[in-house]
């Protein structure tokens, strides 16, 4: 029975030339067995000059069927020709076009004849995990000749990942001081102000060539608005350096088959020396314009009348300003006291980034106090005095903060350590002049008298120990950010 519907299918050959295309696509990683039936011969033809077929599946019956395999089905577009192994005449063409961007591959596997229509077993085969496509490349293909018929054509669509692409590109991001005429490293130390170039080119595909290159500040510190500026073909990167902390730029490197990262990272300290103070913006998104935030001016004045501003230094100040960063290192001179305070020349209105000035206590993480409300244009906000001690800002109402003591190493974990491993020593054996002690108590034996009752002369209360509430508070346990209480 099979065989004589399989005969009738063939004979309607005559009646028709198109063919109904189904397609049966499974889960991923499964494997279709194929069914009972007749092999079909096929023949699989070269197709690695063809670079712009439509993904899906096709049959081909002549060159108007071959027109429609391209993106530009236009006859005066040209597409190339149909493989010179094709009679037209006798034979079709089947063509599987990979539909998952990046696949490795497609390949028709087999072709048999069953009563239900001609059973076209293929194979598409995905990246692996991690994997990516390579840009600009044409879908992968697969080209069969056969007997022409004219029944219908179930493709059992199989999608299977490959295991592994190779190893990853080494990325290699070498970073100087622009200008510098310096080799570069992944790890460097320069100055505010000063602008960064980093560069890939020492970066080593593992799988033909290196294809495309993607920079990013991952970590940038607080307040900095700094943009990066990449070069021709992503090879490079330039950025200013606009406020004290450490940056962190991304490099991500891809070649034909995998992707390989890494880091670089950029730190520029605050200085040592003096007391160095920062005029940076929060609450706001980095791609915002930063030209649109409210014009301010961070000032430190003297008790002398003399000021310093982004305007004018001073003997004892030297003010720094690089896009929205406004900094200022102290130099206190003996005999002297200092105020810091910000002066608005725009209206601050609600919802507006928010303006911070930052301290750098010695020994500790960066202090922030910022200003969250709102300003007229031409008004002042009094930040508070500088304490050449601490290298801090405090509130003159409240008094100088406390010195901060890096506290010592700590011993009473080790001695309790010790104490908790320690065994007590034995007791000493007993000698021939030493007492036996006394028998526990029996029955008939009175307990000894309670103690007697405290008298007045001992009504003093024992000592408990206190914690000292003037005490300056212990340093944070970890590197973030603090708000000035003040």
């Amino acid at each position: 029975m099979r065989r004589f519907g399989f005969f009738a299918l063939m004979a309607l050959a005559f009646c028709t030339e198109q063919n109904h295309i189904v397609v049966h696509t499974g889960k991923l990683d499964d494997v279709t067995h194929p069914d009972v039936g007749d092999e079909v011969e096929i023949i699989h033809v070269p197709t690695g000059e063809y670079t712009t077929q439509k993904p899906g599946f096709y049959t081909v019956h002549d060159f108007n069927d071959w027109l429609f395999l391209w993106k530009d089905p236009r006859p005066d577009a040209k597409p190339p020709p149909p493989p010179k192994e094709i009679d037209f005449s006798k034979e079709m063409l089947f063509v599987a076009v990979a539909q998952t961007e990046g696949a490795r591959s497609i390949e028709v596997k087999k072709a048999l004849g069953t009563n239900s229509g001609l059973q076209i077993y293929l194979t598409e085969t995905l990246s692996g995990p991690g994997c990516p496509a390579a840009p600009n490349t044409p879908p992968a293909m697969d080209i069969v000749v056969m007997k022409s018929v004219p029944w219908d054509v179930h493709v059992h669509h199989d999608r299977v990942r490959a295991e592994e692409c190779g190893p990853p590109p080494d990325a290699v991001a070498m970073c100087r001081v622009a200008g510098s005429g310096q080799q570069g490293a992944a790890k460097m130390a320069a100055a505010t102000g000063q602008t960064i170039d980093c560069d890939a080119r020492k970066s080593v595909p593992k799988t033909g060539s290196i294809v495309d290159r993607g920079w990013q500040l991952s970590a940038v510190p607080p307040g900095s608005t700094t943009k990066l500026t990449v070069g021709a073909n992503g090879m490079g990167v330039t950025f200013a350096l606009d406020a004290w902390g450490t940056y962190s730029l991304d490099l991500e490197v891809r070649d034909q088959a995998r992707v390989g990262t890494t880091v670089a990272t950029i730190d520029a300290p605050a200085p040592e020396t003096g007391v160095p103070i920062e005029l940076h913006w929060q609450a706001f998104d980095r791609n915002d314009d930063a030209s649109m935030f409210p014009r301010v001016e961070l000032h430190v004045a003297d008790n002398a009348g003399g000021d310093c501003g982004p305007a004018k230094a001073q003997t004892w100040c030297e003010p720094k300003a690089t896009g929205t960063v406004q900094q200022i290192v102290l130099k206190p001179e003996p005999g002297k006291t200092y105020r810091t305070y910000v002066s608005y020349q725009d209206f601050r209105l609600k919802g507006s980034p928010i303006a911070c000035v930052r301290t750098f206590p010695k020994g500790r993480p960066s202090v922030a106090t910022c200003d969250d409300v709102v300003r007229n244009a031409g008004v002042t906000w009094d930040v508070g005095l500088v304490d050449e001690a601490t290298t801090t800002i405090y509130d003159p109402r409240k008094g100088k903060p406390a010195p901060y003591t890096a506290p010592p190493a700590s011993t009473a974990t080790a001695t309790a350590t010790a104490t908790a491993t320690t065994k007590p020593p034995p007791p000493p054996p007993p000698s021939a002049t030493t007492k036996p002690p006394p028998p526990p108590p029996t029955a008939t034996t009175k307990p000894p008298p309670p103690p007697p009752p405290p008298s007045a002369s001992a009504s003093a209360k024992p000592f408990m120990e206190r914690s000292n509430p003037f005490a300056p508070p212990p340093p944070p346990t970890s590197p973030v950010e603090h708000k000035n209480p003040f």
